[in-house]
């Protein structure tokens, strides 16, 4: 009995350290039909097209939207639309949180003696079978927010009147114990990936497991077209 108190206890420390990835994703969008020739962006203060951080992440979203039909162009101008592309990752936060876990308590047996005067000396046994109560501890863990922003413009529109129009917008949060952006990023587009382009009414919560093959998958593939149209 007492292994499977430790059994159990064992199993709550595995759920604890184990992850799985909580996401939102956001989307607006407007009835515009701008085109589907695309190309991708920087958006964020600091980030560059020649930066190979970039040019990764932008592979993902290049094979996202291919998926749905658009097509990637190098130059603005052979573009009907342009998607610039922020990203990044919060400073380290801790935080708290209580868990439940087992307590085995193992059984008894209790033996009470009495004397009646009809019957002479009584003796009278009560057992109680092991059971489990629960018990709940406090931790602390850090913590990162990570995040992912499509903010899709019509290009044509600003090439003829220098006004910016926005087609869409995809925004994507996460917040979770990896503070490693690249390892964590291929999750966020693949969440995005059904709302793209669309207008979700409400931020979407999407859970995907740590090591997902679908995920793995996913970043294969964009990594080959990456390498492919070099």
């Amino acid at each position: 009995m007492r292994l499977r108190s430790i059994i159990g206890i064992l199993a709550i420390a595995l759920s604890l350290n184990g992850c799985m990835y909580k996401i939102w994703v956001s989307g607006l969008g407007s009835s515009l039909d701008a085109g589907f020739r695309f190309v991708v962006l920087p958006m964020g203060e600091g980030l560059r097209a020649n930066d190979l951080q970039f040019q990764e992440y932008a592979s993902y979203i290049i094979y996202a939207l291919a998926g749905k039909g658009y097509e990637h162009v190098e130059a603005l101008e052979q573009a009907d639309v342009a998607v610039f592309l922020d990203y990044g990752i919060g400073n380290p936060e801790q935080v708290a949180y209580t868990y439940a876990f087992p307590v085995y308590v193992p059984g008894s047996t209790t033996t009470v003696s009495g004397y009646s005067s009809g019957t002479g000396a009584i003796t009278a046994t009560a057992t109680t079978k092991p059971t489990y109560k629960t018990k709940t501890g406090t931790g602390t863990r850090t913590q990162y927010t990570r995040r992912l922003v499509l903010d899709v413009v019509d290009v044509r529109q600003y090439l003829q009147t220098e006004e910016v129009v926005s087609v869409w917008k995809t925004t994507v949060t996460s917040t979770g114990k990896s503070g490693d952006l690249r390892t964590v990023f291929p999750y966020l587009v693949y969440a995005a990936v059904p709302h793209l382009g669309k207008d979700t009414g409400k931020a979407l919560k999407v859970t995907i497991t740590d090591g997902d093959l679908k995920v793995l998958d996913f970043q294969k593939r964009a990594r080959e077209q990456k390498v492919e149209s070099r």
